[in-house]
């Protein structure tokens, strides 16, 4: 079970590039936030991919273990319940975007791109003199000559997003296992 988890982990958690763009403050923070949009979105769409082709493989082994526990019990085990279980909380889990989640369930984590952006960091607005109040004032004003760095907080989704999952994403497992085991015996 344990190396399920970490496999669900490992595979799902979400591996956002760094970006950190110079120029206009208004043009870059939008290129910024649609970029982050992006890879957002790269992502989610990538989890049906990442189940079939490193989740599925483990799976064998216990789909053999319930279909033979329920000839041993004389009852049926439809083919695949316990994969198809799995993956539907696998995208569900991993989904980083409201937009993309479709019936959300108790161990969702999914925000609207607005959360991801306004995460606070270090790195979200530096400008190139940080020491100077007005330059920041001034930076906002249409066709300003200023430059201003942009980024968005690549850390916090990568890492303390995942590790928010991980314990609604064991539970939830373990509930799935179960149920099955109840519906064979």
């Amino acid at each position: 079970m344990e190396e399920l988890l970490e496999g669900f982990h490992g595979v799902g958690r979400p591996m956002i590039i760094p970006c950190i763009k110079s120029g206009p403050y208004n043009e870059i923070k939008k290129q910024v936030k649609d970029l982050l949009h992006t890879r957002l979105n790269s992502h989610d769409n990538e989890l049906p991919y990442l189940f079939d082709k490193f989740i599925v493989p483990d799976l064998v082994w216990s789909e053999e273990l319930f279909a033979i526990l329920a000839y041993l019990k004389e009852k049926t085990y439809k083919p695949s319940s316990l994969t198809n279980e799995l993956r539907t909380i696998f995208m569900k889990a991993y989904v980083t975007l409201e937009e993309n989640l479709q019936d959300p369930e108790w161990y969702c984590n999914a925000k609207p791109l607005t959360y991801y952006w306004h995460i606070k960091s270090d790195l979200e607005e530096i400008y190139y003199d940080d020491y100077l109040p007005i330059q920041k004032l001034l930076s906002f004003i249409p066709n300003n000559s200023l430059d201003c760095y942009i980024s968005y907080c690549q850390n916090y989704i990568n890492e303390t997003w995942a590790e928010l999952q991980e314990g609604k994403v064991k539970q939830a497992i373990y509930k799935t296992y179960y149920d099955l085991l109840q519906k064979i015996s």
